[in-house]
């Protein structure tokens, strides 16, 4: 299901829900993570009193600096734990399907997105999120199973535009 149009039914159903966009494309490696923790920061700051959960793909959300590939980098979720009171971060565990996943390109270095297979571990058809006492050596502070994944355009590529905009919500199926 379109996670954004599950969010519109919820906002149409008078629940206080609202989504921003934070990434930023054009963007790549460190100005990347520092635009996206720049945009999330002025949302939380904007809203303090909110709970804010940020989705994203399981590189940007780790509270630890560094990644296999370079020791210095500094993911959004490694800059936002500085700067805010309470930053968990969940690593997403799944079984084998297809994502939406940015991978460097071997041969051009740059990143390469689309549909691709992802494999992961049959964990049963019981969704869960498990948190640990403390952050794994990836900044990780537990993991959330969701079962088979089937990948989805970003919305933006989907022409769906910016959820924020106003627009006439339908009424969820059944009401």
């Amino acid at each position: 299901a379109n996670m954004l149009e599950q969010l519109r039914h919820l906002r149409a159903q008078g629940l206080d829900v609202a989504v921003f966009v934070y990434d930023h494309p054009k963007l790549s490696g460190q100005q990347r993570e520092d635009a996206l923790t720049k945009t999330v920061l002025a949302k939380v700051k904007a809203k303090p009193e909110r709970f804010h959960l940020v989705v994203s793909g399981n590189i940007h959300p780790r509270t630890a600096r560094g990644l296999p590939w370079n020791n210095q980098y500094k993911p959004m979720g490694y800059l936002l734990k500085d700067q805010l009171d309470d930053v968990t971060a969940l690593d997403m565990a799944y079984d084998s399907g297809t994502a939406w996943i940015c991978a460097a390109n071997k041969q051009s270095s740059k990143l390469d997105c689309g549909v691709k297979e992802a494999k992961g571990k049959d964990n049963g058809d019981r969704f869960f999120m498990h948190r640990w006492n403390s952050a794994n050596k990836d900044g990780y502070h537990g993991v959330f199973y969701v079962g088979h994944v089937t990948a989805s355009e970003p919305a933006i590529n989907k022409g769906l535009g910016n959820p924020d905009a106003v627009s006439t919500p339908s009424p969820a199926p059944g009401l």
